[in-house]
């Protein structure tokens, strides 16, 4: 292989890595083609690539027998397209060593074996997190409502150019689309015979509602009318949810002191509510104190 690749430095492209022997090439792009070719040679070397296929044909063939082209070279935005239109056309055939299909997701649409995810249980089997890896966690869920920068945005659009959803995917995209319209009008999913008996069976295996429970849930039931942060008075929490568009279990966590969080949506974050009883029961208070 040759040592230097100065003539590729800080320019972009598609490339090949092709075994002389047999003809057979792996296909990548990258920014910087002599980067990724460097870095490439260094985890074959080290028997650390990610590619199997690859790694090897690099360990029984030898570094000698094979060669880095640039294939040709094209703007940085074009990149994920252009791969993946070559990565359609090779990946399957005998003579291509790339496994993925999609040059942003290497695992996507494929699975791990069962010996390798009964390896990876058993890794993971009896570790403890430290403090610093729990804070790091916390951290970076904190850090989830993030918003897509225009540029991560352009990669996506990129990388989906051409791509058809097979027709399960369709259809599981149909029926949510078609749930989603049934929730904005107010109505309800048909359930299907299968799921109700599920959810029959899950009931009847539960365990008895205790009487501290049976209280707190008579209490609420008595209490009735709920009032909101503009002052419009629902009869029931039911009716609330239906004409606010929110859950009945929503309200009753806001009714229980529930304080929302700052990753919902601004609308739901301003709602509030106040049982009936409990203003009424003030303005009494209040009244009382006047009088005396």
């Amino acid at each position: 292989m040759p040592q230097s690749f100065l003539e590729f430095k800080d320019k972009s492209g598609i490339y090949l890595i092709v075994n002389k022997v047999n003809g057979h090439r792996y296909i990548g792009s990258s920014v910087n083609l002599k980067s990724r070719f460097l870095g490439h040679r260094n985890k074959l070397e080290n028997s650390k690539h990610e590619n199997s296929h690859l790694q090897r044909a690099w360990d029984k063939y030898g570094s000698e027998s094979f060669e880095f082209k640039a294939l040709f070279f094209c703007e940085k935005g074009q990149l994920a397209e252009q791969e993946g239109i070559l990565l359609r056309a090779a990946v399957g055939s005998p003579d291509c060593y790339n496994i993925s299909l999609d040059p942003c997701a290497a695992m996507r649409g494929r699975k791990h074996l069962p010996e390798s995810i009964a390896k990876m249980v058993a890794i993971r089997t009896g570790t403890k997190r430290t403090a610093e890896t729990k804070a790091r966690m916390s951290t970076s869920g904190k850090a989830r409502n993030w918003k897509p920068t225009p540029e991560h945005i352009e990669k996506t659009r990129l990388a989906n150019i051409g791509r058809k959803p097979s027709a399960e995917t369709r259809s599981k995209m149909s029926q949510n689309h078609a749930c989603k319209r049934l929730k904005e009008a107010g109505l309800k999913r048909e359930i299907s015979e299968e799921t109700r008996r599920r959810m029959s069976d899950s009931a009847k295996s539960r365990p008895p509602i205790s009487a501290e429970t049976s209280a707190k849930m008579s209490q609420i039931r008595s209490k009735g009318a709920v009032y909101d942060q503009d002052g419009n008075l629902y009869v029931s929490i039911e009716e609330a949810a239906r004409a606010l568009g929110v859950s009945p279990p929503f309200i009753r966590r806001q009714l229980n002191g529930f304080k929302p969080k700052r990753q919902m949506e601004p609308r739901l974050r301003k709602l509030s509510f106040k049982w009936q009883s409990s203003i009424e029961e003030a303005q009494e208070a209040n009244v009382s104190k006047e009088i005396g």
